[in-house]
């Protein structure tokens, strides 16, 4: 280790003035930890060097920076950063493979940037924390340093943002949309203008106007220029002097297509760039908002400094056939595969072969041995393209290789061959893209023929053009702006057509034939629509047309119960208005940064939903996509790990964001991946029952946080679950916190691999139960969690737990992959799970990193969720926002899947103990020995702890035991060791009464006798409010002398389903156990004595052995009796019997056996049909017993008379129980019209359908009379 000192200043300006100079000096340590790694498909991974809260610019960069966020009172500063290092070492042998020591300094490179998030300026500092020695050469890392801040004024010009218009075009008047394939001058005759369904006869010419902004995609960079809302396009419209549009008229307009050239002065040639989302350009036309614009002849004269006879052309062979990883943006072409060898030719009219010409390509191949690409031209090899070997461990999914060649013209047709080379038979090639450059003679060539210019002259200097091939028939336009076209005026000399421009812009030219055109394609009539003058939105939801009716549902739902500003819109709208029509992912940020930076203060955009799910395929080109509101995706598509889907895209609102890496989080943005309209409504009903605090809604489940971590990795999963189980337990001690961690679990041995189900069951059980948070750190992919399959597709569509709705943080990869038409991922299905599932996850889409999961997990919770600001609570749109605000590359990745506007229902109130056995708290603590009888007095009181006289309701206590250490089993790791409060003294309910609740209970003779902390957990509910707290203050340990006189087991009644359940009848493959026990000294559910649990075996076609603890909850107001509700997942088909044994207190044991049938729910089974009265007079209810429990069901009933005539249909969509037991169906006793029927004898034929469309029915008969 040595000393250094080592000074760096940096000066960084910024706009404005500060008003005056400050100094900060702040100190940083950093704490080293075990290497990082990136794990990708499952398994594969690439290993980083980390400190913690480390810091990565890139996805695939191994050495981390140190960086912070440091707030500035203006962003108009500079700033001098003094770098003191104080503390370094020399990094470890073991980790020196994975840097390139190359692109390190001899100093610790330090960088400052200004960020602005939400308008609060930030200043990023960045220091690099690896350096070469250089005197003895050694690579060392840095441990501590100091710096200092000094801001002074800095004053220096920076133009205004350009502003929106505060109205669109399309807000008035009448709107044909048309479309566009290619550049090139369009013509619209009489008989197309009738089938864009505009009446020519009815319109002054004059009036005709053309507006569009062009193709291509709109610039990523919110600073670079583009217009806004439509612009007019210059258009000739000949025979409009007379005022009608006569047969013989028509319009003529230049049409930039969806490609776009650009002039690149490092390789002097045009460049393409493809529009990834659109294959066309979209053109507007009105004909009532008065006179149009018109092209305009230029009229340009003067001395020539230079004549043009020649010219660079440019051509691109691009088929867009083939997503090779189902990722980004790039597309490829023609598969080399079953045809080694492909032929592309390109025709150049008058090439001038003593020109240097430029071809570039891409290709790629997959191939897990050696492979190239021959590239000849006109028969002559002129490059060999190697593509290095694919790794079945790698992280591309296929290698890429680019070249450019130079070569000279042999003729106007250039023949372009690639030929793939391969080693084994199974490898594959590509082709992306091949672009050719050559220079031409300057003649007409016909029928329209594009020429550029990208040489200079100095302003006021002319350049001459020579046109050769040309006739009295030919036109010259100027298209360098393609909305301000300009006729040339030009000369003809026999075939010679002269004209002269301004030199001082690189310009675009278009000569063609007046006598023929291309021809544009109608897309309809638009109706009239002004996104422009939209202001002042607190959110905005941008939804599909199919889920429209549903989005408006759930912008209502804000409005009445959030106070939001909210407006819904669909994606063609914000196109219309914001991309001239075309798709375009940038369209829609725009739509956003003009409702952020143009609303009043205060008022500025909060919420993004995108209510519908997104695709790679922005085209439609696959069957069956799922592209109903687009996200952003990456341009690269080979590599796994730098390839990405993210929605933070549309948050990037600041005008010096959008298209680099400095940019924050403006707006808290969130996404149903919803394709269907039934999904849409199964997901606004998810959020109206979060949101509805009733009975079923509001339970002790609110009070749980349940983490789960992966094994292998030394333990680096269950440390991660153990950091922030420690932030938890300090900054929220009111939540109880549940861990299942896989190797405290046994595993097995199966064909496909070591499985855990016990761990599979502990998840599955804890979604019944509910939790208010269910965290998971491991591996994971598509399709579940770990190699051991710890949750899996099967367990997701099990789960039943439509009010008990957790919240999902999944710190894996890829788990919630939300962009794949071709599957759906795991993580999308949990929160899709219409009956129950996730209300929201905090997921990721892509392969990440597993230490920088751990820091954006803990923002989630570390001063965020929970954190009251302005007097409210977080939305989750604010929770992913806010956590984003240190990420880095990684925390791209991360998604919320969910409702940005929707806060977590956790309790706000708070529960407080104040007597134990009559004693106020806070003095010596109590010691509570077993068989004790121990009286709780506590009150409730608001989140100020102001005690609150006006509660009514029910507490729910938990008393815990002492904490237990829990030993793993070291599966694929070293033995280890983590605590857990998992033993329960008791647990139970009783009244709130003004406020004020007491309970009482004996203490089990199976508690632990040693002395230790104890644990009450409190849950308080009056359906509206609901309120938390706990105490620990207290000892739990010893033995009373107190006897009890009680021999008797427990009363134990069994039940499957429901309490009308009787032994011997049928359930689905998915039951719940309901066990209903007493006994006067109560029941024993601590888990401390050996064999002294409540146990359920089950034998029969299924072998399974339940411990039952803690799913026995006490009856309301009585310590002595409860009720056990456990719930099984996926028995086999066939006969079970289940015996419950059960303790009490004293260790008595009772047991009783119930017997049943599993029959699956793919078959629906009904029995026990009835009606209730029958006979009846005014009304009466029909009731059946199925196999479909916690499935929505179509329910109808037909009612027949002896006649066999209908009198009545009963319909009843979306039939919902959680038991065996149907929702009473109730009927009046009369017909479809509304008449009471006659009295006597009718037949009612029950018909039952589930959600997968399977059906079946039964009959029976009733008694009417009046």
């Amino acid at each position: 280790m040595q000393r250094i000192f080592l000074l760096i200043i940096l000066t960084v300006l910024f706009k404005g003035i500060l008003a005056q100079h400050s100094i900060e000096t702040k100190t940083y340590e950093i704490s080293w930890l075990a290497n990082d790694y990136l794990e990708y498909d499952g398994k594969n991974r690439i290993e980083r060097l980390y400190f913690e809260d480390a810091w990565f610019e890139n996805e695939l960069d191994v050495v981390p920076v140190f960086h912070d966020l440091i707030p500035v009172h203006d962003d108009r500063i500079s700033a001098s950063v003094i770098v003191h290092p104080v503390q370094v070492e020399t990094l470890e042998i073991s980790s020196l493979g994975l840097i390139d020591i190359s692109e390190l300094d001899t100093f610790f490179v330090a960088r400052t940037a200004i960020l602005t998030a939400r308008e609060q300026p930030m200043m990023r500092l960045l220091v690099n924390t690896l350096r070469i020695h250089p005197v003895s050469g050694v690579v060392e890392k840095l441990r501590s340093f100091k710096i200092s801040l000094s801001f002074e004024n800095a004053p220096f010009l920076k133009s205004d943002e350009p502003g929106f218009v505060n109205n669109s075009v399309l807000a008035t008047g009448n709107w044909t949309k048309i479309r566009i394939s290619e550049s090139g001058v369009y013509k619209i005759s009489y008989a197309e203008l009738q089938a864009f369904g505009i009446n020519p006869g009815a319109i002054d010419p004059r009036n005709i106007r053309l507006f569009g902004n062009g193709g291509g995609t709109l610039p990523e960079s919110n600073s670079d220029f583009r217009h806004d809302d439509l612009a007019e396009n210059a258009i000739v419209v000949v025979g409009e002097e007379d005022g009608v549009f006569n047969s013989a008229d028509y319009i003529l307009f230049y049409g930039q297509g969806p490609v776009k050239w650009s002039y690149d002065l490092a390789s002097s040639t045009y460049k393409h760039t493809n529009n990834y989302y659109d294959d066309y350009a979209y053109f507007f036309i009105t004909t009532d908002h008065g006179s149009g614009k018109r092209i305009q002849t230029n009229t340009s004269t003067g001395v020539a400094s230079e004549v043009i006879t020649e010219f660079l052309d440019s051509q691109i062979h691009e088929q867009d056939l083939e997503n090779l990883s189902n990722t980004g943006r790039t597309w490829f072409g023609e598969l080399f595969d079953a045809q080694l060898s492909r032929d592309f030719v390109f025709d150049f009219p008058n090439a001038i072969p003593s020109r240097n010409a430029r071809l570039s390509t891409e290709v790629a191949g997959r191939a897990f041995g050696a492979s190239n690409f021959q590239l000849s031209i006109d028969g002559q090899l002129v490059r060999t393209l190697s593509i290095d070997a694919t790794q079945a461990t790698g992280y591309d999914y296929a290698k890429g290789a680019q070249t450019i060649v130079d070569f000279y013209p042999g003729g106007d047709l250039i023949t372009v061959n690639l030929k793939y080379n391969r080693s084994i038979a199974s490898a594959r090639g590509w082709l992306d893209y091949i672009s050719v450059n050559i220079w031409r003679n300057l003649i007409f060539s016909g029928p329209q023929m594009h020429f550029r210019n990208f040489s200079f002259l100095p302003e006021n200097n002319f350049f001459e053009y020579k046109l050769s091939g040309s006739d009295a028939q030919v036109e010259i336009w100027d298209v360098t702006d393609p909305t301000e076209t300009e006729r040339m005026q030009t000369s003809l000399q026999g075939s010679v057509l002269t004209f002269k421009a301004v030199g001082n812009i690189r310009r675009s030219f278009i000569a063609f034939d007046k006598s023929s055109f291309l021809t544009a394609e109608s897309v309809g009539m638009v109706a009239n629509q002004n996104l422009h003058s939209v202001r002042d939105v607190d959110y905005l939801i941008i939804t599909h047309p199919d889920f429209l009716e549903q989005a408006n549902r759930l912008a209502e739902l804000h409005r009445e119960r959030s106070g939001l500003v909210v407006y819904v819109t669909i994606p063609e709208l914000i196109y219309n208005e914001f991309s001239s029509g075309a798709q375009d992912v940038t369209g829609i940020r725009d739509f956003a940064r003009m409702l952020f930076s143009e609303s009043n203060p205060g008022r500025k955009l909060r919420y993004l939903l995108l209510f519908g799910d997104a695709s790679f395929d922005y085209k439609d080109k696959l069957p069956s996509n799922t592209n109903f509101v687009p996200t952003y995706e990456t341009k690269t598509s080979l590599n796994l790990v730098y390839s990405i889907a993210t929605d933070d895209y549309f948050g990037y609102l600041d005008i010096n964001e959008g298209g680099g890496a400095n940019s924050l989080l403006d707006i808290g943005i969130g996404r149903f991946p919803v394709s269907t309209p039934e999904q849409a409504a199964f997901m606004v009903d998810k959020i109206v029952r979060y949101l509805d605090n009733n009975d079923e809604t509001m339970g002790p489940w609110r009070n749980d946080i349940t983490l789960v971590a992966d094994d292998g990795d030394t333990n680096g999963h269950l440390r991660d679950a153990e950091n922030l189980a420690s932030l938890i337990d300090e900054d929220y001690p009111d939540f109880n916190v549940n861990k299942i961690y896989l190797d405290a679990y046994r595993q097995v041995a199966t064909p496909g691999g070591q499985k855990a189900p016990d761990v599979n069951e502990a998840i599955n059980k804890r979604m019944e139960r509910g939790s208010l948070f269910v965290n998971y750190s491991g591996h994971g992919g598509e399709v579940g969690w770990t190699e051991e399959r710890i949750l899996e597709i099967a367990d997701i569509i099990s789960w039943r737990n439509r009010n008990k709705m957790p919240v999902f943080i999944t710190a894996t990869c890829e788990f919630s992959r939300y962009d794949d038409p071709t599957r759906l991922s795991a993580g999308e299905m949990v929160f899709l799970n219409q009956n129950g599932g996730a209300i929201a996850m905090f997921t990721t889409a892509r392969a990440t990193y597993a230490a920088t999961n751990l820091r954006l997990n803990k923002a989630i919770f570390k001063d965020n969720i929970f954190l009251k600001e302005g007097g409210e609570y977080p939305r989750f749109g604010d929770v992913i926002r806010r956590s984003k605000l240190t990420g880095d590359a990684n925390d791209r990745k991360f998604v919320l899947l969910g409702d940005p506007g929707l806060s977590l229902t956790f309790p706000k109130l708070r529960v407080k103990t104040s007597h134990i056995n009559g004693q106020p708290v806070g003095s010596v603590p109590d010691t509570l020995k077993a068989l004790d009888n121990i009286t709780i007095n506590g009150f409730i009181t608001d989140e100020y702890d102001i005690p609150l006289s006006d509660y009514n309701g029910i507490v729910y206590a938990t008393v815990f035991d002492k904490i237990n250490t829990i030993t793993t089993l070291g599966d694929q790791n070293p033995v280890t060791t983590f605590s857990l409060r998992n033993s329960i003294i008791y647990k139970g309910k009783v009244e709130v009464k003004d406020g004020q609740f007491d309970f009482s209970f004996m203490m089990p003779k199976d508690i632990a006798y040693r002395f230790g902390g104890g644990r009450i957990s409190y849950y308080a509910t009056d359906f509206e409010r609901d309120a938390q707290g706990h105490y620990e203050d207290f000892i739990i340990g010893g033995y009373s002398n107190n006897i009890v006189n009680d021999e008797n087991g427990p009363q134990i009644r069994l039940f499957m389903g429901d309490n009308t359940f009787k032994s011997g009848g049928f359930t689905s493959e998915n039951p719940v156990l309901i066990a209903v026990l007493a006994d006067e000294s109560g029941i024993n559910t601590t888990g401390a004595g050996i064999g002294h649990d409540i146990v359920a075996v089950l034998s029969g076609a299924t072998e399974k052995y339940a411990v039952l603890n803690d799913f026995y909850s006490a009856t309301l107001n009585k310590s002595s009796e409860g009720v056990v509700t456990y719930p099984f997942f996926n028995l086999n088909p066939g006969h079970h019997t289940l015996t419950l044994k059960a303790w009490d207190i004293l260790n008595n044991s009772s047991s009783v056996s119930i017997e049943f049938e599993v029959i699956p729910g793919s078959q629906i089974t009904i029995d026990n049909l009835m009606n209730y009265p029958n006979p009846f007079v005014n009304e009466t209810y029909f009731v059946f017993n199925h196999n479909q429990q916690s499935e929505n069901l179509d329910v109808e009933i037909k009612i027949y008379n002896v006649n066999g005539s209908l009198v009545r249909s009963i319909i009843k969509k979306n039939n919902f129980s959680t038991s065996s037991r149907n929702e009473p169906i109730l009927w009046d006793g009369t017909n479809d019209s509304g008449q009471h029927i006659p009295k006597g004898l009718y037949i009612y034929r029950l018909i039952v359908t589930n959600t997968q469309g399977k059906q079946t029915e039964k009959r029976s008969k009733l008694l009417y009379y009046r």
